[in-house]
């Protein structure tokens, strides 16, 4: 009895600890970064001179370490555990000083900082807490100045230990459409918020409109204040939403992004150099193809008129018999009018024909004339609005059979026709089909926000080594089967249903399952805006535009 109580309590705990270790799964490993000691703090190497702030370095192909300026690099030992990246690793004596140098510390699960210990032969263990330079997030506390593109003023840049120094060379300009609409669109021109038919505010920041409803425009909210002052960012109330007002202001409803938390640092700062430098607009000029039906009447007037003269002399007339002279006169007229409008035509033809004949009959002839005139007009009007042409055309036929005296019987035949033929016209519009995803200026400033992250996929060994960052990822992903589901394409040209990215930023199809877990693995899924780019991106065959 007692050792099946025994067993039922081990197989619970064992049952607890499986269920634990499936609802927390293990965070990505660390497996490069640049960690800096906080200003002020004592040196890694007890009795160490030291004029800056120190670094511990990670990375490599095969992870090394270093300690900037006192211990080279050397083989490190990484370990990812559900509390962060464990790292180990010794320097033999005279490496670093005289004596052997030991390494123990923990790096967050977010890879934020690296907190430890280092000891030295001989000496008491250096205790440390180093943040990471180049995470994008400025660690005040911990004594950094700035952090990639933000924290430092004009004429500065960001050192490689988070310190601002003077700029070794002009910064390259900002650009609106690289850089700047990158952010909106995958933060602000949302569905429900900053785009279609009703935007929150009356403001579309959808491509190819966000520049004219932001730039010297008044914010309904401080109608005092342009929502972006060219060159002047501490007086552009967008700045003041994304980034916080200046001491002394405030703003009105909540700070911008409503949702997915605030931007990152570098993107706050790029939006507040954009700025700076004039907030200027180096897009191409939208084109917008607009068809107006339109509605015109041509009213083609063709006159035509045919006169056929035939004149018979037969002999004296004998005094021992009648004759029968039969004249068959067949007169034809016929109009074609030819007109190209956008719409339906009315073509009113008058056709007038007027044969005359003269036949005398000779008592022992029976003769038989037949006389064919035929007329024929075509009018061509080929009209960009209402036209009114008339056109006259006359075609005089004669034949002349002579005999002997004049005739003594006039015949005269008039006769007119109206025809009024209806034209139906064919009216082709071409439309432009829509533009298609661009993977520079579309795809890859999503991956560079959410996936090319430190720790991520970037670096020199990145998550199930695929690198996401700009200029790797297209080569990385299009046509390359998955190393989860090696039967599927991470990218399958021209089909979502079977490119495995989509699968894991959004949903697998029916009867289909990713395997680990869904991406982005920090900050929450994509949106649904950002979904769909990527799975028109794939549909249109995903060009390397």
């Amino acid at each position: 009895m007692r050792l099946t109580r025994q067993l039922a309590a081990a197989a619970v705990i064992i049952a607890v600890a499986a269920t634990a270790s499936a609802r927390a799964p293990k965070p990505p490993v660390c497996r490069d970064g640049r960690f800096v000691t906080p200003p002020g703090t004592p040196p890694l190497i007890a009795g160490a001179i030291v004029a800056a702030p120190e670094a511990l370095v990670i990375g490599g192909a095969t992870p090394t370490i270093a300690i900037a300026g006192h211990c080279p690099a050397v083989r490190v030992r990484i370990r990812g555990t559900r509390k962060g990246t464990r790292v180990v690793a010794s320097w033999p004596k005279n490496a670093c000083g005289p004596g052997k140098v030991q390494l123990t510390a923990m790096i967050d699960a977010g890879c934020h900082a690296m907190q430890g210990v280092l000891r030295v032969s001989r000496s008491r263990p250096v205790h440390f807490i180093a943040p990471r330079c180049g995470d994008g997030i400025i660690d005040t506390v911990d004594g950094e100045a700035c952090d990639g593109a933000a924290g430092c003023d004009a004429g500065q840049e960001c050192s490689p230990d988070c310190r601002c120094v003077a700029r070794s060379e002009p910064p390259p300009a900002v650009s609106f459409g690289g850089d700047v609409q990158p952010i909106f669109s995958a933060r602000c021109a949302v569905p429900l918020c900053h785009s279609g038919a009703t935007p929150t505010q009356g403001l579309d920041l959808s491509p190819g409109r966000s520049y004219a409803a932001i730039v010297s425009r008044p914010s309904t909210e401080r109608p005092d204040l342009k929502i972006v002052d060219p060159g002047a960012p501490a007086t552009s109330y967008l700045e003041w939403k994304i980034s916080g007002a200046p001491a002394g202001q405030s703003i009105l409803g909540s700070p911008m992004p409503l949702t997915g938390g605030p931007l990152p640092a570098a993107e706050q700062a790029i939006i507040r150099a954009w700025i700076a430098e004039g907030a200027v607009n180096d897009q191409p000029a939208s084109t917008t193809s607009t068809t107006v039906p339109s509605t015109s009447t041509t009213v083609v007037t063709v006159t035509s008129t045919s006169i056929t003269s035939t004149t018979s002399t037969e002999p004296p007339t004998p005094t021992t018999s009648t004759t029968v002279t039969s004249t068959t006169l067949t007169s034809t007229s016929t109009t074609v009018a030819a007109v190209t409008t956008t719409s339906t035509t009315e073509a009113a033809v008058t056709s007038t024909s007027t044969t005359s004949t003269t036949t005398t009959e000779p008592p022992p002839l029976t003769t038989s004339t037949t006389v064919t005139s035929t007329s024929t007009t075509v009018a061509t009007v080929t009209p960009t609005s209402t036209t009114e042409a008339t056109v006259t055309s006359t075609s005089t036929t004669t034949t002349t059979t002579t005999e002997l005296p004049p005739p003594t019987t006039s015949t005269t035949v008039t006769s007119t026709s109206t025809t009024v033929a209806t034209v139906t016209s064919t009216s082709t519009t071409t439309t432009q089909p829509p533009a298609l995803v661009s993977f520079r200026g579309d795809i890859q400033p999503i991956f560079t926000a959410r996936c090319a992250l430190p720790g991520c996929h970037s670096g020199p060994i990145p998550t199930q080594g695929l690198d996401l960052s700009d200029g790797s990822s297209y080569a990385a992903l299009v046509g390359r089967s998955s190393t989860e589901l090696p039967t599927v394409k991470l990218i399958d040209p021209g089909s979502a249903t079977t490119s495995y990215l989509l699968w894991k930023v959004g949903k697998a199809p029916a009867g289909q399952s990713i395997m680990g877990l869904p991406m982005p693995l920090l900050g929450g899924p994509l949106t649904l805006a950002q979904v769909v780019t990527i799975s028109d991106w794939v549909t249109q065959g995903a060009l390397d535009n």
